[in-house]
């Protein structure tokens, strides 16, 4: 469980360092070409830690539902937005913002069970 505990900790201060930077190329190339570069160099990334040796299994596509694949265009999205809004509302207000945000919009994902996931109805001990 520490382990957990330690990458959700990590993921945390990567998201805030990675927002600054792709804000910073944001500013340089423009909010959507920064965007573009940053999902680039993140997919050659992943391929060079796949070919390492460290992937979690096989690669198959095979009964993968279409829409299942538009999460990376969920992720560009992201990015574009934070390169965009960063320079002027700060890292720290954005995030403030997005985890607001992402609470209340997970609090509804996991109320309805959407995607296939197991409802888990708003009570007061969740919230």
């Amino acid at each position: 469980m520490a382990i957990y505990i330690f990458l959700a900790c990590f993921n945390g201060m990567i998201v805030a360092f990675s927002r600054l930077i792709n804000a910073a190329l944001g500013t340089y190339v423009g909010s959507m070409q920064g965007s573009m570069i940053n999902h680039f160099v993140g997919s050659l990334f992943a391929g060079l830690i796949m070919v390492l040796g460290f992937s979690m299994g096989h690669l198959h596509f095979e009964g993968v539902p279409t829409y299942l694949f538009f999460g990376g265009c969920l992720g560009v999205l992201v990015v574009t937005a934070n390169n965009f809004a960063v320079p002027y509302i700060g890292a720290m207000v954005m995030t403030i913002i997005m985890v607001t945000c992402q609470i209340l919009t997970s609090a509804l994902i996991d109320h309805i069970g959407l995607l296939n996931s197991t409802p888990q109805p708003l009570s007061g001990w969740r919230i």
